[in-house]
């Protein structure tokens, strides 16, 4: 019998075991696949500085706005006019149907109704506009500029026109929203307040709004 059939020769020997060399395979192996205790040492390292990256991140939020906000409305004057209807706009209130100034006007010029804005230094940051007609509290045009949205300056001002009609023993508060906001009607819900089982019905009194 040739040595090659033996098993004790030629090309298909078989190769004296040398001690470790299978352990020193599957450990290149485990760093290969990504374990290894050095990955492990790694991981935890990279875990440890999680808390300190995200407290970074809070302190930069914390840090956006570089003077505290406003938290206390004031009634606006008619000098507040174009800064109040430039805000409504930008908040996307207006429609074509509604003239903005004359409601500002209106509202100012009646006892029973006013206009609450908010300002950061001399900029006029968000506003509601609020009036008693005997029976129930009503609040229109409630608008926070878009840049300094989630501050909480919407509560703010809802609380203070709630405020005002508590003062005047108004017993309800009402406003309106139209069909589809399905942002402002979160807002309101967060608030308090609840849809009511009436159907609101209207036409013009002038023959030409516009």
């Amino acid at each position: 019998m040739c040595p090659a059939a033996r098993g004790d020769g030629g090309s298909h020997r078989r190769r004296p075991h040398r001690r470790g060399h299978h352990r020193r395979r599957w450990c290149g192996r485990r760093r290969h696949l990504g374990g290894g205790r050095r990955h492990h040492h790694r991981a935890a390292l990279s875990a440890r500085e999680v808390p300190r990256r995200a407290a970074g991140r809070h302190r930069r939020r914390r840090h956006r706005h570089p003077h505290p906000l406003p938290v206390t409305p004031v009634e606006a004057g008619p000098g507040d006019a174009a800064a109040v209807v430039s805000l409504w706009q930008a908040a996307g209130l207006t429609r074509p149907w509604n003239d903005p100034a004359a409601d500002f006007a209106r509202a100012l010029a009646a006892a029973d109704s006013t206009v609450l804005v908010l300002r950061d230094g001399r900029a006029l940051i968000g506003s509601v506009m609020v009036g008693y007609d005997g029976h129930r509290g009503w609040v229109y045009y409630l608008a926070v500029a878009p840049d300094h949205r989630r501050h909480g300056l919407g509560r703010t001002l809802m609380g203070a026109a709630e405020s005002w009609l508590r003062a005047r023993g108004c017993p309800k508060i009402q406003l309106m929203v139209r069909a589809g906001n399905a942002d402002a009607l979160a807002f309101y819900d967060r608030l308090g307040l609840a849809p009511q089982d009436v159907v609101t019905l209207g036409r013009f009194l002038d023959p030409d709004p516009a």
